[in-house]
Order: C-alpha cells, then structure tokens, then sequence
C-alpha cells in the first residue's frame, strides 16, 4: 500500500516529512483494506458451497483437513412410528393421546419429515480424528436447510 500511495504524490512533494504524514494518513485505511480482504475472501469462500450433500461434503473436507478427504454425508432410510388421529366419524378407537395428569407418558406429534426419518442425514468422521464437534456443528449449521437435523458419527 505505501508503494502505491508514494507513486500518487508528486515527486516535487515526496520528501521524507510529507511522506511520513500521508502514511500516518493513510494507515487507519490499510487496517480497513486488509479487513475488508479478510471478510471478502471468507464471504466469496461461502458463497462457494450449499447445503446439497455434495457440495457441503466438499466443504467439510475443506474445512476439517484432519479427516484427511473422508467425512462423509449419509441419508438414512430408517422410519419413525407414525403416530395417526382419527376422527370420531371413521368409527376407529380413541387415539393414546393423553395428559400428564393420566399417569401415562406423553405420546408426541410429528410432522411428515420427522416421522420419516429420525435425522435428515448423518456426517461421519474417521475415529480418533480429532475434529471438534462443536466447530464441525457450527460449520454445518450455517450451510444445512432450516429445519432439518443431523447427527455426527464417528466411524
């Protein structure tokens, strides 16, 4: 940055006082350059990935080198109990929903995507890898769909 701001001054300003005040000057907007190249190289690397399965595959490997190109996303086929409400009308018994106050525990309503599958996908990590949880977590929360779950593995 101070090659490029001795060459805007003109040579019959370039004495050592003069440009000891302009780099003073311009010091304060070096710091916001290179903060802004830090935040602009982050953003263009996030803008680079999605939360499709093999895009986001590719960004953990990116990211968690310790997993040496291993992390791997699956979809499980497992299903939940699917829990069902009849009407009165379709003659069918009353459906085990009931408060705490029965003694009984608690039966929950799940949505379509839930009763499904218990996670939307699973993310595994080689053993004894050494990745952080947490950040792996943190990562994949900023790029996964709303509303869907997922689970870290090690395998």
């Amino acid at each position: 940055m101070r090659a490029k701001l001795k060459s805007l001054i003109p040579p019959a300003l370039r004495n050592p006082k003069f440009l000891a005040l302009a780099y003073g000057l311009a010091s304060p907007m070096e710091d916001v350059l290179d903060t802004y190249n830090e935040v602009a190289g982050i953003a263009r690397r996030m803008v680079r990935y999605n939360g499709q399965t093999m895009v986001l595959e590719q960004a953990l490997n990116d990211t968690f080198p310790d997993g040496n190109g291993t992390i791997r996303i699956i979809t499980p086929g497992g299903t939940m109990v699917r829990t069902v409400i009849w009407q009165l009308q379709e003659n069918q018994k009353n459906p085990f929903l009931y408060s705490t106050s029965e003694g009984n525990p608690p039966r929950y309503l799940y949505n379509r995507a839930e009763w499904r599958r218990t996670n939307h996908f699973i993310i595994q990590i080689p053993l004894g890898s050494g990745i952080d949880h947490n950040a792996l977590s943190s990562f994949v929360n900023i790029y996964r769909q709303a509303a869907s779950s997922f689970s870290i593995e090690e395998v």
